[in-house]
């Protein structure tokens, strides 16, 4: 499966305005395509990449270093490479909303009221697209290694916010009131997003519509939610999901579990024969273009079992496949 990029995020308050600034505002200095496209690495033998292989043999001058220093080394190198000249997003939402931003210290005497500090602090939300395989790397970086990051990334993104606003160097750091930061680690182990990937399965054509993973699971009475079924990814689409599966879940526990085919009528026997042929082609269609790929997945055969069962099984019998 090709997954969907990733992103790192941050949430500022400053208890200054920041001038020349919109509500919505997009950063790029580079070649946007180039960019986006290096965002997706869509190629799959990209995302079958472990972790274990991220930090393969590098060619290195750095002799006489101990392991952990080159590999620290060899971090730092990885990390300042994913983010160069990366593109980035920036959400002022105190622009149009006074209330979205408030810092109490900004009054200039006891006697202002709280709309003037509201008019003096600004608040933003800052979006930088990435690719998910990130996450290999800021695994294995350490507590320091991390905070040099996320420090380097957001000294990076003022910068550019500076030349481009036109504003002094520094302003925006000296300014700086309230800092905090999300990613591909926050993804992965707050919502236990695969990988830290934001978004769900990439929406290729393989992965697109009725070809998305099934919300109904090869073990009985079970069914899926969330991002990575149907409909697809987004916080709305998400509980959509569960609203669905839970309708799914409510039908196949009401409904009757066993049908004996010889105790159909001749025309509920048709519905009952084609249904079935149905669900056969469908299974071909959907996994056919596996014969002429590069590898196949250990779900393949699963699926076929799985495929099988629904076929010809009763309600008393399971079907296992070893792979």
């Amino acid at each position: 499966m090709v997954f969907s990029p990733s992103v790192l995020l941050f949430y500022l308050g400053f208890n200054k305005k920041i001038p020349n600034l919109l509500h919505h505002n997009f950063f790029f200095d580079t070649d946007l395509d180039e960019n986006l496209k290096n965002v997706f690495a869509l190629l799959p033998a990209e995302h079958r990449k472990g972790r274990d292989k991220v930090l393969g043999p590098q060619g290195s001058s750095s002799i006489g270093k101990t392991d952990a220093e080159q590999k620290d080394a060899t971090i730092v190198r990885m990390l300042k490479e994913a983010v160069r000249d990366f593109t980035f997003y920036v959400s002022a939402t105190s622009k149009t909303d006074s209330k979205a931003a408030y810092y109490p210290h900004s009054a200039p005497s006891s006697s202002s009221t709280s709309s003037t500090n509201h008019r003096e602090a600004e608040a933003l939300f800052v979006l930088i697209p990435t690719p998910y395989t990130l996450n290999d790397i800021l695994s294995q970086c350490g507590q320091k290694c991390n905070g040099w990051f996320w420090t380097h990334l957001l000294d990076d993104v003022f910068r550019r916010m500076e030349q481009k606003l036109e504003l002094p160097r520094g302003r925006l750091r000296q300014t700086l009131v309230y800092e905090r930061h999300a990613g591909t680690k926050e993804f992965e182990t707050g919502f236990n997003s695969y990988r830290g990937n934001a978004f769900g399965l990439a929406n290729t054509l393989t992965q697109s519509l009725i070809l998305k993973p099934s919300l109904e699971s090869k073990v009985p009475n079970l069914v899926f939610a969330g991002h990575l079924t149907n409909p697809g990814p987004g916080v709305p689409p998400s509980l959509v999901s569960g609203v669905v599966s839970a309708n799914l879940l409510d039908q196949k526990l009401k409904a009757d579990i066993a049908v004996d085919p010889q105790s159909l009528s001749s025309s509920a026997w048709l519905v009952f024969f084609f249904r079935h042929i149905f669900l056969a082609m469908w299974a071909v269609s959907r996994y056919a273009w596996l014969f002429v790929s590069d590898e196949l997945p250990e779900t393949f055969l699963e699926s076929c079992a799985w495929t099988l069962a629904k076929v010809f099984s009763s309600s008393d019998e399971a079907y296992y496949l070893d792979a």
